[in-house]
Formats: structure tokens, C-alpha cells, sequence
């Protein structure tokens, strides 16, 4: 499941995607026990793919069978593509993943979660989650929709990635042999997943400034989101690195 490339670039980026799924899974674990919103579904998916990619960068790092990762991301893609049809049937505009609707309400999977914006009531959530107000942090403005379909991209990209051996030598064999038309699906797949992530995060870099800033963890902090701005960081780290296995597998 490796892919060629300079050995110390490799681990440069194995190391960024452990630590990335680490952090990620560090947010699960505080937002669970503290209460604090955050978006279950794209933080379990960027500890799944942040340790997916450590192994396609560093074979050594890989501990699980690519059928095992192609079912998995499989599964989220279709998590994120339910929500990414809910959001288009209902005509709702989803902010892009990690950040915040014009009500304040914070969407990261596609689904607002209960984040009010300052001196309001939280959406949804427990019933003692409805009668908190968030304590005040700067609210930001509406954003572009991208938000579940950027994820759905990214785990259409896994899949490529994870293709059997056997049909990248096929695909390089017709391009090799044949005109561009006849060089199989497979690259023209990875090419257009990797422009669109790295358009994806072209965008999320430009909207890190406007995103809302969390203010620290206190003891009452229930209701408070945990960092927008590393969530998208995460996104960023994400998407460039997802690009360069992209890259490196049509180069």
C-alpha cells in the first residue's frame, strides 16, 4: 500500500498525519467527556485516514489490509453522501466543514450541532443542552456551502488511493500503450479528486482568519465548541497530503 516518493518527505508527512489523527482523537475524547460540541463523524474520519495515510507513506506504519480501509471509507462515504443529499433535498445551505452558519450554529458533518452564537440557545442537543446559552466568543459570517461534499470527496479519494495494485498497473499499461481516452479511469479519477482537494483547502487556508475564535476550556465550558481553527487546520493538513499521495500516484 506504499507509494514511491523522496523517503524523508514520507516520513516528514506520515509523522504530520499520525500526530493530525492523534489531536483528532484527542476531540473526541474531551468533547465526549466536557460535553462541548464538535463534529463526531469528520474527527473519527480524519483519525481513520490520518493512520490510513501514515501507512500508504510509510509502508512500515501499516498494520491493516487495504480491503479492511477500502470498507471502512466506503461506509463514511456513504455517511457523508446521506448527508450531503439530506442537505440538498432540504435547500440548506451547509457551511463548509468546521465552521459556523449565520445563526452561529456549527457544522461539521453536514448537520448543525448545538453551538449558539453569543446569548443564544443551543440547537438541539440534550434538553440541559437547550436551556445553556454558549458563553460569548466573536461570531463570524456565513460561509460558502462545501461542508459534507468535501468530506465525500476525501473518502472517494481513499478509495482511489486503495485501488488493487493491479489496476494502477493496468491503467498505466493502456496510458503507456494507448492515447489518453484509452489510459483507463483510474488516473483521470485521481487527478480530478486531487484538484478538488487542493481547491478545498485553498479555501479553507483563506477563511482560517475569519473563523470564530473559542475561548479557553473553563470549568463551565459545556456548550462551548472546541477549536474551529484546528479543525480546519486538520482539514488543511488533510487535503495537502491527501493531493501529494494523489500526485505521487499518477506521477
Amino acid at each position: 500500500m506504499g507509494m514511491s516518493g523522496p523517503g524523508w518527505l514520507g516520513w516528514l508527512f506520515a509523522v504530520v498525519m499520525l500526530g493530525t489523527a492523534a489531536y483528532c482523537a484527542g476531540r473526541l475524547a474531551v468533547a465526549w467527556r466536557s460535553h462541548r460540541p464538535t463534529g463526531y463523524a469528520v474527527d473519527l474520519t480524519h483519525v481513520l485516514m490520518g493512520t490510513a495515510m501514515a501507512g500508504m507513506l510509510v509502508p512500515e506504519l501499516g498494520f491493516a489490509p487495504a480491503g479492511l480501509w477500502q470498507v471502512t471509507f466506503a461506509a463514511t462515504g456513504c455517511w457523508f453522501g446521506a448527508h450531503a443529499v439530506r442537505s440538498l433535498t432540504r435547500g440548506r445551505a451547509v457551511a463548509v466543514a468546521g465552521h459556523q452558519l449565520p445563526d452561529g450554529g456549527l457544522v461539521r458533518d453536514g448537520s448543525a450541532v448545538a453551538v449558539p452564537g453569543p446569548g443564544k440557545p443551543a440547537l438541539g442537543g440534550s434538553a440541559r443542552g437547550r436551556q445553556n446559552t454558549a458563553q460569548p466568543w466573536p461570531s463570524t459570517a456565513g460561509h460558502a456551502p462545501a461542508g459534507p461534499f468535501v468530506h465525500l470527496l476525501a473518502c472517494g479519494a481513499m478509495l482511489v488511493m486503495l485501488a488493487p495494485p493491479a489496476s494502477r498497473a493496468a491503467s498505466a499499461a493502456m496510458a503507456e500503450g494507448g492515447t489518453a481516452a484509452s489510459g483507463g479511469a483510474l488516473p483521470v479519477l485521481a487527478i480530478l479528486c486531487a484538484v478538488g482537494l487542493l481547491a478545498s483547502v485553498v479555501l479553507a487556508t483563506d477563511r482560517l482568519t475569519v473563523l470564530a475564535r473559542v475561548p479557553a476550556a473553563t470549568p463551565s465550558a459545556e456548550g462551548v465548541p472546541m477549536s474551529l481553527r484546528l479543525a480546519a487546520c486538520c482539514d488543511i493538513a488533510v487535503g495537502v497530503i491527501m493531493g501529494y499521495l494523489l500526485i505521487l500516484m499518477i506521477a
